[in-house]
């Protein structure tokens, strides 16, 4: 499925997106009951692929995630200033952040939250860098 020409959310790419989602709802069953949603921090300035996702989510797991996105890194270092969050959504094509500086920034602002890489650019030496700079999974928008 398409979205105004953005990239293309698969099934292949949505079940690996579900795997980090699970484990950490595994962790997250320990909270207590009024805490049991994942935060998710959605950081893409697509919004096609923002309501794309988020239509995903809620089909997949509804009522079990409280989505917030923001277009610009700058945005989401202010929101993790202020908000937890429990997973983080990077685009690493955003207007003020490019790459693995992206990443470097998003793991600077919340070290300790996983971070999934979603990018529209199929490039298997930025994958293998991401994932040894921390990222637990690289997705490749349009391929998966």
């Amino acid at each position: 499925m398409e979205v105004e020409g953005s990239g293309i959310f698969t099934h292949a790419a949505y079940a690996s997106l579900n795997l980090v989602i699970t484990h950490y709802h595994t962790v997250a069953n320990c909270r207590p009951m009024s805490e049991k949603f994942i935060k998710l921090l959605l950081v893409e300035d697509n919004s096609g692929d923002v309501r794309l996702l988020r239509e995903m989510l809620n089909e997949q797991v509804p009522g079990k995630f409280a989505l917030t996105d923001v277009g610009r890194m700058s945005e989401a270092e202010s929101h993790l200033a202020s908000n937890a969050a429990d997973i983080i959504l990077l685009d690493l094509g955003l207007p003020d952040a490019q790459g693995l500086e992206a990443m470097r920034r998003a793991h600077e602002a919340a070290p300790r939250v996983p971070l999934v890489v979603l990018t529209g650019c199929n490039d298997e030496l930025l994958a293998d860098r991401a994932l040894q700079e921390g990222a637990q999974d690289f997705l490749v928008k349009g391929q998966i």
